[in-house]
């Protein structure tokens, strides 16, 4: 089984990155080699080159934080929690029934 080489880019390696980017015009191909990333990493952050220095700027080196995804309250929050009560309701019952048989 081989290990994947790849690399996941952290701040510093995005920043350097970009610049190498900047000095030498490099394909995202190239980039990907260089910085043993992928090139879907590599493009993504050419396309959001602004974005990364504006973060890396105003953070700073070690602060800049990548955006995760929040998990949002659903318009169907209440149902949701209506059919998980009822879910583990009906979990008790089969496994109170489960354990009367055995």
């Amino acid at each position: 089984m081989t290990t994947s080489k790849k690399k996941t880019p952290d701040c510093s390696r995005n920043i350097r990155l970009l610049e190498y980017y900047e000095k030498e015009n490099a394909s995202s191909r190239a980039l990907s080699d260089k910085f043993l990333i992928g090139r879907t990493q590599a493009t993504g952050l050419i396309k959001n080159k602004d974005t990364v220095l504006k973060l890396w700027k105003s953070k700073g080196n070690d602060e800049m934080k990548t955006k995760k995804r929040r998990k949002t309250k659903s318009i169907n929050n209440n149902i949701n929690n209506v059919v998980y009560e009822w879910f583990l309701q009906i979990i008790v019952c089969v496994f109170g029934f489960f354990m009367h048989s055995i």
